[in-house]
């Protein structure tokens, strides 16, 4: 057993020197992209956050989390002078794609065209009969479906000049390919054709396109046009629709003014504290340091790209925290009390977890490529794997609620369904005796059967902390008692109750809303507790703000996901005191972010919304997430 130990953990090390190199790789490439766009730097902080040990705040001359953050922040201010670029860049792609659809779909047609009318012969009028019936009409009408009205009629007349251009040349060559021939029949001349111009004609209808879009439809009319049109204040052609600028956004998030408030509210508390104000203004320190990563997210953080690149970042820091769970899990055996980084308990591990754990389903049902629904299915492997690690009850409970609510709003029932009988059955089967057994404790007294009940000490001890905080709560309801002074009540109210690890009286409520409430009171609790829930809320709010798109399905469906691990959090802070872990706080500003990122997003889909189309019209009906 010994030896196999010792082989397991030199294997452990050599993972671990592996994958600190390939860190320190990642975080240059990160940077090294951060001078394009802040939001790698803010991807790089909220992935550090989780993997890097809680040491910060507490070591100033290795700040590393802190400062990719205020990297993130800074870069961010650039955004200003991109924001229109962007825009721009979004209506060139949009309009190229759609002409590049058009030159597949009727390049052929157009070809064809041609063909006829060189080996017929036709006059100068026939044959701009049959090419505007043939081709122009049906090319125009189909820009009118595909290209953004605002610029649509620039679309229509590079359309006109590309097509008519290709016709010129392809004409020309055509008439040189059968100069030579004379007495061939029409099937003869065709297969020449196809033989000697055929193969010329992609090229040549590309270079077209490359001609004319780019140098005439979008730089210099389009855009040009929309922009000395704000400029002058003439709404024909409506403001283009732009990302807010990092300040403005900030100040318009609520989620922030909520925690603004509540830094106000800890401030407050901090100086009526009487019994502990030493470890009252150390939280007061950590709101104002807090400040960094909350206006990194919102600074960093400009529109639905940027929300997904967060995301990701945050699901592979958790799992990333998962993932050496569960080697030591599978290694050493017992439940992982101390993975590193944030997860430094098994329940504070644990509600890490559900926090993100449903973006993995999210992500495997409903993302845009093949490879990211792997990866979706690789997250969510990770997770379980995590919470089986940590054997955490509380987190337990949070994850099949959660999922249940994700399972009663997603709209692919039979195949959530599905995967989550198969989760369930590899659950089942992977999970050791001792982990059930210890599950089984949350519907079963310890001892039970034909013995005499016994009720956990855990809960015994929940059960009385949590009648304290209700008591200090009814002794202090306004402001409460002060951050971290509820731990000076349990020592002296309930000293028969000791720490786990100190063996000292004086314990936190293992009830993070209790906790928050005792301390803070009504007024504290308004700002903390109520932006919890409010997030979740924006969340529901940003996924219905874009139900008519089928092409955000992707954005609705993580946002479905944050909704949900939003509640599954809530559930586990229930079990335990982690009301001070960074990412609640990120949670309580991102729900307003994203919601604010929907609704610019539904701006700009509205504006480059052909037409003949309208968000209401069935071709743009929501896709089921």
């Amino acid at each position: 057993m010994g030896e196999r130990l010792a082989i397991a953990f030199e294997i452990g090390h050599n993972v671990d020197i592996m994958w600190s190199v390939i860190f320190l790789l990642g975080v240059l490439v990160m940077m090294a992209k951060s001078l394009r766009e802040a939001i790698y730097a803010a991807m790089t902080a909220g992935y550090v956050y989780y993997c890097i040990p809680m040491r910060e705040f507490f070591m100033p001359e290795a700040p590393y989390q802190a400062a990719f953050w205020a990297i993130a922040a800074v870069l961010s201010l650039r955004y200003g002078s991109t924001l229109s670029k962007w825009s721009s860049q979004e209506i060139l792609d949009v309009s190229k794609n759609a002409l590049t659809r058009c030159l597949n779909e009727f390049g052929p047609t157009l070809e064809q065209a041609v063909f006829t009318s060189v080996v017929r012969r036709l006059s100068e009028s026939d044959s701009e009969k049959q090419f505007v019936a043939q081709v122009e009409n049906p090319v125009l009408a189909s820009i009118r479906e595909r290209v953004p009205s605002v610029v649509c009629g620039f679309a229509e007349k590079t359309a006109k000049a590309l097509f008519r251009e290709v016709r010129q040349e392809v004409t020309s060559k055509a008439q040189d390919a059968l100069a030579t021939l004379h007495d061939a029949s029409e099937s003869q001349w065709r297969s020449v054709l196809n033989q000697r111009v055929s193969p010329e004609f992609e090229d040549i209808m590309n270079s077209a396109l490359e001609r004319n879009v780019n140098k005439h439809l979008i730089v210099e009319a389009a855009i040009k046009a929309i922009e000395d049109a704000e400029e002058q204040g003439n709404d024909e052609m409506g403001d283009m629709p732009r990302p807010s600028h990092p300040i403005i956004a900030t100040l318009k998030n609520s989620g922030f003014w909520m925690f603004v408030g509540f830094t106000v509210m800890t401030i407050v508390g901090a100086q009526l504290a009487v019994h502990r104000p030493s470890s009252a203004q150390v939280k007061v320190q950590t709101c104002i340091l807090l400040f960094i990563p909350v206006i990194g997210i919102l600074f960093a953080v400009r529109n639905d790209r940027h929300f997904v690149l967060f995301t990701w970042a945050w699901m592979f820091g958790v799992w990333h925290l998962s993932a050496s769970a569960a080697r030591k899990w599978v290694t050493y055996g017992g439940r992982i009390d101390d993975v590193g980084g944030q997860g430094g308990e098994a329940n504070f591990l644990g509600a890490i977890i559900v926090m993100v754990a449903p973006l993995s389903f999210s992500m495997l049902m409903n993302e845009r490529t093949s490879n990211l629904r792997r990866m979706g299915y690789v997250a969510a492997a990770g997770y379980v794997l995590g919470i089986l690690a940590c054997g955490s009850r509380g987190a337990m409970c949070a994850f099949v609620g959660q999922m249940g609510y994700w399972l009663m709003h997603t709209g692919k029932k039979a195949k959530a369904y599905a995967l989550a009988l198969v989760a369930v059955a590899i659950f089942i089967a992977v999970a050791p005796p001792e982990f059930m057994a210890r599950m089984a404790t949350i519907i079963e007294p310890k001892g039970g059967g034909f013995s005499k009940p016994k009720v956990e000490e855990s809960k015994r001890e929940r059960q009385l902390l949590w009648a304290l905080a209700v008591d200090v709560f009814k002794e202090n309801p306004v402001v409460g008692v002060g951050p971290q002074q509820y731990t000076h009540y349990s020592a002296v109210r309930l000293p028969q109750l000791t720490g786990a690890y100190s063996g000292r009286p004086g314990l936190m409520t293992h009830n993070s809303w209790l906790q928050i409430l005792s301390e803070y009171g009504i007024i504290g609790s308004f700002f903390y507790i109520g932006g919890y829930f409010w997030s979740i809320f924006c969340f529901r709010r940003a996924r219905k703000k874009l139900k008519d798109f089928a092409e955000h399905a992707w954005f609705r469906s993580y946002c479905l996901g944050f909704e949900a691990g939003g509640l599954g959090a809530a559930m586990a802070m229930t079990f335990s005191s982690f009301q001070w872990l960074d990412f609640i706080f990120w949670y309580i500003i991102f729900g307003p972010l994203t919601y604010a990122i929907a609704c610019e997003t539904r701006a700009r889909l509205d504006w480059l919304t052909p037409l003949s189309r309208s968000a209401s019209s069935p071709s743009l009906s929501a896709e089921r997430i």
